[in-house]
């Protein structure tokens, strides 16, 4: 069995919690000063962090600042989110062992894909932090009906949707008798249009073994998994025209890209070679608007974050990475200048000086992520 390196340590939750503020437009200094906040504040960063789906990590953020006591009532509410969902991330595992136990009982390989990966890898604590939607495993094409098949005889139900390889990514929804998830099987990580950053035979030749229950079963290297993340994330849907991402991403990108066995090198190259450098560029500037631009992991100080000295490698190549982000930038400066409600939006925040200054700061802080 190979065991993942270990990720380093981030701050990610109070940086989440920041922005949330951020996004509440309530300033609570650098102390995060909740004494002044009025009524209306909680139900909002509750509304908010349930959106973003980083609800599970309130009750551990906030049990790290001054809360007043009249916030006790918010603070329990989340300390109940959270041990609500380790609970039924314990309920998970069990589905997701006892999936594989019955699937390699009938030769069928399958890989434990997105966040199931990390449950796997956090067995003993069932990741509380993580919220998880359903269950994502891959698989071969060849064994594809038979992997439903198995499935099937666990009591999950088909659908009953139409599916053509060639067109669908993963097989209809598998929805467990109890009706709390399912399970997606796949056969490619991502489209068709994504199949050269993402080949499921690359994966499954550098997977990782996993114990989960009586049996063993694959998690992508760490490599995969945040090239994963990103097309996820960026790439499908075309999320990084509008700039769009969950601050549950950021969880998983903390988790990730701070490993040993973690190239950002091989991913941008990959990106590059495919043609889809803007994406990549857009998501790891959200990410850099959360973590903060210039942050450096704990025991390597003196040292840049490597995520941030790959990227500016990416730039200083003879490849149009400079433009394409200039282009992106551009297009959502128009889309702020020519959509009414934009551009309400944007003049109310230049009106206001401290809001002004932390729009300019914030766009030079992400120029200097790639200057050269």
């Amino acid at each position: 069995m190979v065991k993942p390196e270990t990720e380093l340590k981030l701050d990610v939750d109070i940086r989440l919690l920041e922005y949330l503020c951020g996004l509440l437009e309530v300033d609570l200094g650098p102390d995060l000063d909740f004494g002044s906040v009025d009524a209306d504040f909680w139900p909002g960063l509750t509304r908010i962090a349930s959106e973003q789906l980083v609800l599970t990590v309130m009750a551990g953020a906030l049990d790290r600042v001054d809360v007043p006591s009249d916030a006790a009532e918010a603070l329990a509410f989340f300390r109940q989110i959270e041990s609500t969902n380790r609970k039924r991330n314990e309920w998970l595992l069990q589905q997701l062992e006892a999936a594989g136990s019955a699937l390699t009982q009938a030769g069928i390989t399958a890989m434990v894909m997105k966040g199931g990966a990390f449950l796997l890898e956090d067995r003993a604590n069932a990741a509380p932090w993580r919220f998880f939607g359903d269950l994502d495993l891959l698989v071969s094409e060849d064994q594809l009906f038979d992997a439903v098949a198995v499935l099937k005889t666990l009591g999950y139900v088909d659908s009953g949707l139409a599916y053509h390889p060639k067109f669908h990514r993963h097989y209809p929804f598998l929805s467990h008798p109890g009706g709390q998830t399912g399970i997606d099987l796949h056969t490619r990580a991502a489209g068709l249009d994504q199949s050269m950053l993402l080949d499921p035979e690359h994966f499954f030749a550098n997977g990782l073994t996993m114990p989960a229950g009586e049996t063993d079963m694959l998690v992508p290297a760490s490599t995969d998994r945040l090239a994963h993340l990103i097309v996820n994330a960026q790439v499908l849907d075309y999320r990084y025209e509008r700039r769009l991402f969950r601050l549950r991403d950021v969880l998983d990108f903390s988790r990730l890209i701070n490993r040993k066995d973690t190239d950002i090198g091989d991913i941008c190259s990959r990106f590059e070679a495919f043609g889809t450098v803007k994406p990549l560029l857009a998501y790891l500037a959200a990410m850099g608007d959360v973590l903060g631009p210039q942050y450096r992991p704990p025991d390597e100080a003196a040292s840049e974050a490597k995520w941030v000295a790959a990227v500016r490698a990416v730039m200083q190549k003879p490849s149009r990475a400079k433009t394409y982000l200039l282009r992106h930038w551009a297009r959502m400066l128009f889309a702020q200048l020519f959509d009414k409600g934009q551009r309400r939006h944007l003049i109310e925040r230049l009106s206001d000086p401290r809001q002004r200054a932390e729009f300019v700061s914030r766009r030079l802080s992400y120029w200097r992520i790639f200057r050269r």
